[in-house]
């Protein structure tokens, strides 16, 4: 959980991600570049974090599997400590009254879920910073566009006008696709950027959903316990 909140605390902050090529806030380059590694690292970190507990988004009969298999590990984990004459560990001991249900449903809850939550942040994050930089990019592509179309040198060292285009003006075009490539798969990751949202973290609610229902078919009712 520290390495949650420090991620989120980086997250919120307006800077994160910013590449060079964005620098607007009197940074110098390598300040820039040396935060945008950071920032990366700390991804980098949560994505091989939720991937250690990826099976909670999974489709429920992959996750109740690996479930189980968890489970079992961190029973005998409690066994040894119970051997050894230790306190044994939170979700460890076989003999607790709490149900695998229970457990289950709140280590997705409050371990699982707020990183994946976090993680649609930062993809959403991400999407912004790659729009801003491929539009960036066009600007400075058209502007070069425009200064080639006053007074541009072929290969060939003859002056291309306006009237005229050589090898400098096909270069000029061939930069634009490339920049309006980049603007449209920005923009396309920027609208569908909710890949973790829309499948990870339903999966994951769903999963949640399970057991909770099968939480409370394992409790027998207070009219029938006489309670």
């Amino acid at each position: 959980m520290e390495f949650l909140s420090k991620f989120k605390v980086r997250l919120e902050s307006d800077d994160f991600l910013q590449g060079p090529e964005l620098e607007g806030d009197g940074k110098g380059a390598a300040e820039v570049e040396k935060q945008l590694k950071i920032d990366t690292g700390l991804l980098a970190q949560a994505c091989i974090k939720a991937a250690d507990i990826g099976h909670s988004a999974k489709p429920w009969d992959v996750h109740y599997k690996y479930s189980l298999s968890v489970v079992e590990e961190f029973f005998k984990q409690g066994d040894k400590e119970r051997e050894m004459g230790l306190p044994i560990s939170a979700l460890c001991d076989r003999n607790a009254a709490s149900s695998l249900a229970q457990s289950q449903r709140g280590f997705l809850l409050f371990l699982c879920r707020p990183m994946f939550v976090v993680l649609v942040s930062a993809e959403k994050v991400r999407g912004e910073r790659l729009y801003d930089a491929a539009v960036a990019a066009k600007k400075r592509d058209s502007s070069k566009r425009r200064s080639s179309a006053f007074l541009a040198v072929g290969e060939d060292g003859d002056v291309v006008g306006p009237g005229r285009r050589g090898s400098a003006g096909r270069r000029g075009s061939a930069a634009s696709m490339r920049s309006s490539r980049r603007t449209s798969q920005a923009s396309a990751l920027q609208l569908n950027f909710s890949m973790v949202e829309n499948v990870c973290l339903r999966l994951l609610d769903d999963n949640v959903e399970e057991w909770t229902k099968r939480m409370s078919e394992s409790q027998p009712s207070k009219e029938k316990t006489g309670s």
